[in-house]
Formats: structure tokens, sequence, C-alpha cells
């Protein structure tokens, strides 16, 4: 069993998460504003802009577990001198880079079709590529 759980962030972005029942939910949906589940629409654009939304939102909240103020912060550190923010940026631009082509990929996909069947926001993350994957590592904010 599951249960649709909607949450708007700052900017009033719309974000609909189902959660299996006895789960906790995501880490990412920290900081979001719990908010009435809205009707589905069936415009195919405006549903994928909320799904950009919410991976923007993905990218941030990852960044800022290590202490960064969003994913932007950290990728600006490529240069630098520190060893951890560089290697934190580099990955973060390597895992920010695959996400969004991915991202646009599947957008691209499902805009082609008639009637596409639009996947929530849980899925889409799920079906994207993952930080460690590109050797982003959880640490201690500035460690």
């Amino acid at each position: 069993m599951m249960t649709i759980h909607a949450f708007k962030d700052a900017n009033d972005g719309y974000y609909q998460v189902d959660v299996p029942d006895g789960e906790d939910m995501p880490e990412w949906t920290e900081g979001l504003t719990p908010c009435a589940v809205q009707p589905a629409t069936s415009n195919t654009a405006q549903q994928l802009a909320s799904l950009q939304q919410g991976v923007q939102h993905w990218l941030d909240t990852t960044a800022q577990a290590n202490g960064y103020d969003g994913i932007a912060s950290c990728c600006s550190y490529y240069n630098s001198s520190v060893a951890q923010y560089a290697a934190d940026a580099k990955a973060a631009t390597l895992w920010r880079d695959a996400v969004w082509q991915a991202c646009y990929a599947q957008s691209a996909a499902l805009s082609s079709q008639p009637n596409p069947v639009i996947p929530t926001l849980a899925t889409l993350l799920l079906s994207l590529p993952q930080p460690a994957t590109y050797g982003w590592t959880a640490h201690a904010p500035g460690a």
C-alpha cells in the first residue's frame, strides 16, 4: 500500500511523493512544507516542469548535506586549493551533468508521446544517476 504525500518549497514548487506504508519519507523532502495533494493535470509540460524542480531540489539538498548552499555553490569549488572542496566539486559537477542529461532525455521522450505516463518524482529520482556513482561522498560540512 502506498500513501501519497505532497510538499511545496520556498519557491512554491510542488512535489508529490508516493511512500510505501511503513517506510520513512525520503531525506530530500526535509525542508519542504507539507500541503494538500493537487489533482493530476493533463498538461505534460507542467508535470515535467514540476519534476525538474524536484530534481533541482534533490541536487541542492544533496550538496547541502555536505555544507554547501546548493549544487551550484558546490560546483564553484572546482579549482579550490582545499582538496575536499575540489573533490566535492568535481564529483558534484560530473553527477549534476549526468543527472540533467538523463532528465532532459526522459523529458524529451515523454513529450514526444501523445499520452505519456509521467513518473512520480520518487520514481524519476531512482531512475537518474546517483551521486555515489560519480565519487560523491557524504561527510561533515567543511570536513
